[in-house]
């Protein structure tokens, strides 16, 4: 993992304190993996995103799912636990980077384990709307919990 430099998300500082003190102690434990974007050239980190697997409740995703998973009462998913972007770096794209990257994993990992969504929590209603506009969903109206099927990504890249 290259150099851990502070990531500040507009004060957001649950995130800068994650990859600083937390991100290579969970990924060296295996318990998410953390992908860094670093500056051409050089270890100096400008973005990351960390995912992890779960398990959601069918009824809290959506009528499909619901369905697709009664049986076991539980809906695979991918979990976009944290994504931050350096201060110095943010407006320059390297946020749709680093979430077309999380997709491309997202669905590379459905086809080796199974995952029906990436899930993640917006961190307010500002940034709701932004995943809204990449096609993720609340759970509920008005919730922060939001979802994106992996059929809608495979279905976009082909």
């Amino acid at each position: 993992m290259p150099r851990i430099i502070g990531v500040e998300i507009r004060g957001e500082k649950r995130i800068d304190n994650f990859f600083k003190n937390n991100a290579r102690r969970d990924h060296d434990a295996y318990k998410v993996r953390v992908f860094v974007g670093c500056k051409p050239d050089s270890d100096e980190a400008v973005g990351f995103y960390s995912l992890v697997l779960t398990a959601l409740v069918p009824e809290d995703v959506s009528e499909v799912a619901r369905e697709k998973f009664e049986r076991v009462q539980a809906v695979p998913a991918i979990y976009l636990a944290m994504i931050g972007v350096h201060t110095d770096y943010q407006g320059r794209t390297i946020g749709e980077q680093l979430m077309r990257d999380a997709f491309s994993r997202g669905l590379l990992i459905s086809e080796h384990a199974g995952a029906y969504a990436i899930s993640l929590d917006a961190l307010n209603e500002k940034v709701a709307e932004y995943y809204k506009a990449l096609s993720f969903e609340p759970f509920t109206e008005g919730n922060l919990k939001m979802f994106l099927p992996l059929s809608l990504l495979r279905t976009s890249q082909t």
